[in-house]
């Protein structure tokens, strides 16, 4: 992950490659019910934005100790990088510790378990995933059997490093 905001050419080709990634991924829009992409400024801006926030709040876990407010704002100076290279869409993306936390309330209330977040919890949750089609059905219950632990493994952090009121929207509080 140092690469990313640190890696000069490298970083930029493979912040186009993830977007590129992203990009035919679509959801539901809760408020219209119609399909949006994930590259959708809003949604794109949250998910990036949310980095910084749980890795802000996350010291504890991380290194054992809150971070101090330089290594704070170091961590923002890092994902604004990220969300640059990513072609996050910057206008209105916070640029201040102050703003992102201002940003992160703002956005606390309008935020809802959408079916699609409430199946990938229970998919991490349960360790109960989609196996693609093209994977021969008789490898979907080994590749759903080792991928259970790394999934359980992605609920825990997920879940522990989440805000509780976002964990109450989702059923996990």
């Amino acid at each position: 992950m140092w690469r990313w905001p640190h890696g000069g050419t490298e970083a930029i080709a493979e912040g186009n490659r993830v977007r590129a990634l992203h990009k035919p991924i679509t959801m539901t829009s809760a408020e219209t019910g119609k399909q949006i992409s994930a590259l959708h400024t809003e949604a794109y801006q949250w998910v990036i934005a949310t980095g910084y926030i749980v890795t802000a709040q996350g010291g504890r876990l991380l290194i054992g100790r809150d971070f101090t407010d330089a290594e704070r704002d170091e961590l923002l100076r890092d994902n604004r990088r990220l969300a640059r290279l990513l072609h996050v869409p910057m206008r209105g993306y916070p640029q201040t510790r102050a703003e992102m936390a201002d940003y992160f309330e703002s956005m606390i209330d309008t935020l809802a378990g959408t079916p699609q977040a409430l199946r990938l919890i229970e998919e991490m949750k349960t360790g109960r995933v989609e196996v693609p089609s093209t994977v021969p059905a008789g490898l979907h219950p080994v590749i759903r059997r080792l991928a259970r632990p790394a999934l359980h493994f992605n609920y825990l952090s997920v879940v522990g490093l989440m805000d509780p009121r976002l964990r109450d929207k989702l059923g996990v509080g």
